[in-house]
């Protein structure tokens, strides 16, 4: 297992054990590091409210970065909702990623 491996999967399991602030803290690490999952991951966290306060402009920022990185899932999800309020960006995102 990689590194990157190892530790986003640590991160994942602060998430679910209820430390989701410092599940987030260790996901913008790895994102920082170039780790795509986490910059999803992130991005997830953002909208939902986990971690952190809901904020869609900084989930919107982690799919970019995800997106720029080569992610199919954040090109397609970014493509819908760059013009889209927060409403309609609920909406869309919730299609992708249930």
């Amino acid at each position: 297992m990689t590194d990157h491996k190892r530790r986003y999967e640590q991160a994942l399991q602060l998430l679910e054990r209820g430390s989701a602030k410092e599940g987030l803290s260790r996901l913008e690490e790895l994102a920082s590091e170039g780790h795509i999952d986490s910059m999803l991951r992130a991005a997830d966290c953002y909208v939902r409210g986990l971690g952190a306060e809901r904020d869609l402009d900084s989930a919107k920022i982690f799919l970019g970065r995800a997106a720029a990185a080569g992610s199919e899932v954040a090109k397609r999800l970014l493509s819908l909702v760059r013009k889209a309020d927060a409403n309609e960006f609920d909406r869309l995102y919730w299609q992708t990623f249930g």
